[in-house]
């Protein structure tokens, strides 16, 4: 069975990724990137995105001058190079949430459609690297 692979491994290579995108959309971004599991609607339902991503806080003017809030994230272990980098935006109402994967911690990823073997990895000097 294939491996899953890592398409961004660290900090700084979500820091590019955010940055570009971030001009590309107008946002504003938070210099605060953290490598979180993302639950986007706590109030529609509580999935979390399939793997972890780097994600910061942003905001974006709209054209009626009024700021939106939201968070930019870029998937870890991104199967496809299309849509690697998004936005999601926190309307009204909406609760985002996201748990934090801290430095030094081990996490574990297991593929619900059964594509890729459980894997484990560690979050270390802002990279991540998979456990043997």
């Amino acid at each position: 069975m294939e491996k899953r692979k890592i398409s961004v491994p660290s900090v700084d290579k979500a820091r590019g990724l955010i940055d570009a995108f971030a001009k590309n959309h107008n946002l504003k971004t938070e210099a605060d990137i953290k490598l979180v599991w993302i639950y986007p609607d706590l109030i529609e339902k509580d999935d979390a995105i399939g793997c972890p991503c780097f994600a910061c806080d942003c905001k974006k003017k709209l054209s009626s001058n009024k700021i939106e809030n939201g968070l930019v994230y870029v998937k870890a272990f991104a199967t496809q190079n299309g849509g690697i980098t998004k936005f999601i935006s926190l309307k009204k109402g909406m609760v985002a949430f996201f748990e934090e994967i801290a430095e030094g911690e081990e996490f574990s990823l297991k593929d619900k459609q059964n594509r890729f073997p459980m894997q484990h990895y560690l979050f270390v000097h802002g990279e991540i690297v998979e456990k043997p």
